[in-house]
């Protein structure tokens, strides 16, 4: 019976990584022009525009109050989720305000035809009530994900993906490197 159990959690683990795996092929060209945003203006927005940089992403455009009139002539929308009472309180927003102005842009977005890849840096602790709220508004419309292993410690990342890509990062610091291998 143990043997069994074994060989189960086992095969469980190989097809685990074989399904993430299949999802990081699937993953979207990060093609330029990009607009990276922030649903929540948490400054894991400005982390990722320093990790984009690094990673030398093609003309990136940093608007962390973005809308759907910058979407522009972009090919792939960025877009970090994580409210920050003090981002809130500089910008002006508040969680209702902020999540319309998400949607909206995610909306134009995908009439566009335009990837949306949803990005969340923070660990489980970084997915208070209010980010969590923000995430359940637009987690759902992500077409791929890059997430921080520990942020996904419930799988709630897992199942909001379901069979689009989810590419987990054990650091923040990966970034660079999936945003360098994904770059068109």
């Amino acid at each position: 019976m143990k043997t069994a159990k074994t060989l189960l959690a086992a095969c469980a683990l190989v097809l685990g990584f074989a399904a993430g795996s299949a999802a990081a092929a699937d993953f979207p060209k990060l093609e330029g022009p990009i607009l990276l945003t922030s649903a929540g203006q948490s400054p894991d927005c400005n982390t990722v525009k320093v990790l984009a940089q690094k990673a030398k992403l093609d003309n990136v455009t940093f608007k962390p109050m973005a809308t759907d009139a910058d979407l522009g002539d972009a090919k792939t929308l960025l877009i970090t989720v994580g409210v920050s009472h003090k981002g809130f309180g500089v910008a002006g927003v508040n969680l209702d305000t902020e999540s319309a102005r998400s949607k909206a842009l995610i909306g134009a977005a995908k009439a566009k035809k335009i990837p949306v890849v949803m990005i969340h840096i923070g660990g489980i602790e970084g997915r208070e009530a209010m980010s969590q709220q923000m995430l359940d508004v637009v987690a759902p419309s992500g077409d791929a994900f890059v997430v921080y292993t520990q942020g996904n410690g419930d799988g709630y990342f897992t199942k909001v993906a379901g069979e689009k890509p989810l590419i987990l990062a054990e650091k923040p610091m990966e970034l660079i490197k999936i945003f360098s291998e994904h770059a068109k």
